[in-house]
This record gives C-alpha cells, structure tokens and sequence, in this order.
C-alpha cells in the first residue's frame, strides 16, 4: 500500500515539474533540413506568415532569420511569457540566423534583435531592431492550438426552389344544371419548367482547428461546424448549417440542412382537380404569390479571408525593417576609371539555410585598391533551371528577376554584396553547372569567380 501512494506522489511531482517547464530559446548555427515555421527577411523587411503562431505542448517552433550578415550583425532572442513580460528570460549575442524554443502550453512571445556590431558601409544595407528604438525587434507570438473560427465567402446551391404555377383557361360547372357552365381557370403546376437547384451566394463561418494535424489527412482537415446567412431571390435570408472539410487553410467545401422561402399559391386555391378551389373566375390570381418557409439541403465551396481570433489582425511581428530607400537615379553615361587592378575581388559563399533544393549564396565584389572604381560591369547569369532573384541593397537596381547585368561604383576598402536565391523545387535532378561571375572596368584584367550550385 505505501509503495502505491510513493508511486501515485512521485507521479504528480513529475507532472507538476512538467506543467512548470520554461520556455527559453537556443540558436543553433547549423540549420535544420526542416522549413521554418516564420521566415524573417532582415534586409526586405519581409515575413512569411500572419497572425499568431499555434502549436501543441511539447512543440518545438523553428524561427529563420534570412537576407542579413553575420558579419554585420549580432543576435539577441528572448521568451517572454504571457502576460509575464518580466520573466523574459534572455540569452547571450550570438551570430545565428536560426531559433528554436520549445512551447510548453502558456502563451508566449519570442522576441529577436539584431545589433549592428560593424560600422562598414557594407552593412548599411539593413536596419537595426533594438528594443526602445524603430524599428524595434521582431516579436513572434505562440499560443496553444485550438478551436478558432474563419470568415469566408461561399457560392452554394440548395434544393428549396420556387414551383410554377399557371392559370388554364376553361370551363367548369358552377351551378346545377341546365345552368351554362362558367368560364374561369384551372390551376396547374409545371413541375418540368421548375429548377432543380437554387443558385446564390452567403457568408459563412467555420469552426475550424489550428493544428493543421488535428481532424486531417495530409492537407485536408474537418470543418465540423460551418453556418451561414444568404440572401435568396425574394429578398429572404437563407440559413445554412453543415459541416465540410477544408483543403489548406483558405477553400472549404461543405454540404448540410437549410433553411429557406419558397413561393406557394395563395390562400384558397389548390393544385387538386377534385377540388372546386382548383378553379377560378380571376384571371389575376397568381399575380402576386406569397411564401413559405422550407427545409432542404444545400453544398457549397467558400473561400476564407479572414480568421477572428483577438490577434488576427495584428500579426505576430510589431516591427519589421523598412526597406532601403530607392538610390537616387546616376547617369547613363559614365567614364571607367580604376584603382589598383589586382585588388578588385569577386567571393562566392553559400548562405546558411541553404539547401540543394533552395541553394542560397552570396557573391560579394571587394575593391581592395587605393583608388575608386567608377563604371565597372557586374555581370552574373544564375542557374537556368528553377527560378531566381538576386538582390543588391547598395545598388541603384534593388532587385534581379534572373541574370545581372548591371554597373557598379567601388570606393577602395568598399565591398558590395549581391544575395542570390534559387528554387529548383520540381527540377528533377538539377544538373552540376558552372557559373560565372565577372567585373571588367577600365583596362585591367576582368576579375572573375567560377563556381557550381548545389552543393
């Protein structure tokens, strides 16, 4: 019996530690072969996700920081736990593009600065993000998975349809013979001229899950609950109540009970031939038909556009860096001069993050002389398979959609960086190829680096 109560004690100690595990966030300088959760691109600003980052307990959640330079900046993350922003635990300046925190229930907040550590001109291609300063650092939110709600627009079809109705023209025996039968209409309904579905539009909300594993089969999951209001061609409000699956996180299809208005003959008159009501003297009877409220089935495709959780539409990042402003325009023409010939440099390297199917490298152009270098010609054509984009913050030309072809100024000791990103995703074994980058100015020897992708 006391061997049982020290097992059932010891069981709850270990679950009270567990339920009071930290958060704290650890770089790691060789990145993972794993896609990132967000994406942070320090040089453009950009992210690759909206709106708060949920995850189960235990979850480990992968934060990149890509387009910056170790060379230029160090990295400071901190956990700050909700609302506990006191109990931020930080860690040391580390130069890491990579972060890894581990989730372990309560709402946290990650939080990343970048510190410019190098005064070159070089690194004056990105912007700080320091806290108490614009920018400020970027801030990630992590909540725990659950039930959440979506918007969307739905295109639907239902079954409540209105019927058809028409008066025939006849005769009918009113009073008792020898009396002269009186002249008026039948009432008839033409099923075969009334429409099968009823077509409109609705808005719809869905009760979804936040984690793309829970109810889901690879990238389709259960919406269990969709509701909806729709408006039908008599100005009615049209219920919809259902349940569907979702492909992705935006298009639902779903199918289930409504609720609707159809029109119906009035009051008096009936469809029954047997009936002295199926007749009429009134050639206006079916001028204005009233409705009623019916029960059908209805299947829909939506869209969604908006979650409605409290931080959907403030998104994880409360600052990001502006991108560089827009160089003013230089002169078409220009004269090469040069410095010191042997001293212009072209380096390639890879980029961390950079996998064979997105190979990522960086070619920096070095004027090493005493003398600037004015006109020279930057020329690069990237792997031809896949597609690509080069970017070059110091240039007058921010962005490449494929091969540079551009001209540069070097100031001596001045280094000017082209990053280059390459997605060969569904290129099925990209061939080993040489590229070739080359800047030729005035009369020296052009400088060249040759290299293949990817490694």
């Amino acid at each position: 019996m006391r061997a049982h109560l020290v097992i059932v004690i010891s069981a709850v100690i270990l679950v009270l530690c567990a339920c009071n595990r930290q958060s704290t966030i650890r770089p790691q300088t060789t990145p993972s072969s794993a896609p990132a959760d967000v994406i942070i691109s320090h040089k453009n600003g950009s992210v690759s996700a909206l709106g708060t980052i949920h995850r189960r307990r235990g979850d480990t959640v992968h934060i990149q920081l890509i387009d910056t330079d170790t060379d230029c900046f160090a990295y400071n993350a901190s956990v700050v736990e909700t609302p506990k922003a006191a109990d931020g635990k930080e860690l040391p300046f580390t130069n890491v593009v990579d972060f890894y925190t581990t989730f372990w229930g309560d709402p946290i907040t990650v939080s990343i600065e970048a510190r410019q550590i190098n005064t070159s001109t070089v690194c004056a291609g990105a912007a700080e993000h320091v806290a108490g300063k614009t920018p400020g650092p970027w801030l990630v939110n992590i909540t725990t998975d659950g039930w959440d709600l979506a918007f969307s627009g739905a295109y639907l079809a239902d079954t409540v349809t209105d019927p058809v109705y028409a008066l025939v023209p006849g005769k009918k025996q009113i009073d008792p013979e020898p009396a002269a039968k009186t002249a008026g209409f039948s009432v008839q309904r033409f099923k075969e001229q009334e429409d099968r579905w009823h077509r409109g539009v609705a808005a719809m909300v869905h009760v979804i899950h936040t984690d793309p594993r829970a109810f889901a089969w690879h990238d389709i999951a259960w919406a269990p609950i969709s509701f909806g209001l729709g408006i039908g061609d008599n100005a009615d409000v049209r219920y919809y109540l259902g349940t569907g699956i979702r492909w992705g996180d935006k298009f639902y299809l779903t199918a289930g009970p409504m609720i609707g208005s159809s029109k119906r003959l009035p009051n008096g008159l009936t469809t029954d031939t047997q009936l002295e009501a199926n007749f009429t003297t009134n050639a206006s009877a079916l001028a204005t038909l009233p409705t009623r409220t019916r029960t059908g089935f209805f299947v829909g495709v939506s869209y969604s556009f908006a979650t409605v959780n409290a931080n959907s539409f403030n998104g994880p990042f409360a600052a990001v860096a502006p991108k560089p402003a827009q160089a003013a325009a230089t002169s078409q023409t220009q004269t090469p001069t040069t410095g010191n010939a042997s001293e212009v440099a072209v380096k390639e390297e890879s980029l961390p993050g950079s996998t064979s199917a997105k190979p990522m490298y960086k070619i920096t152009l070095t004027n090493g002389g005493t003398a600037a270098v004015t006109g020279a010609r930057f020329v690069h054509s990237v792997y031809p398979a896949g597609s690509t984009k080069v970017d070059c913050s110091a240039c007058t030309t921010k962005t490449f959609a494929r091969d540079v072809d551009t001209t540069i100024d070097l100031q001596p000791q001045q280094a000017i960086a082209f990053t280059v990103m390459t997605d060969l995703t569904g290129v099925v074994n990209p061939p080993k190829k040489e590229l070739t980058a080359t800047v030729t100015y005035g009369t020296a020897q052009p400088a060249v680096k040759k290299f293949t992708i990817p490694e």
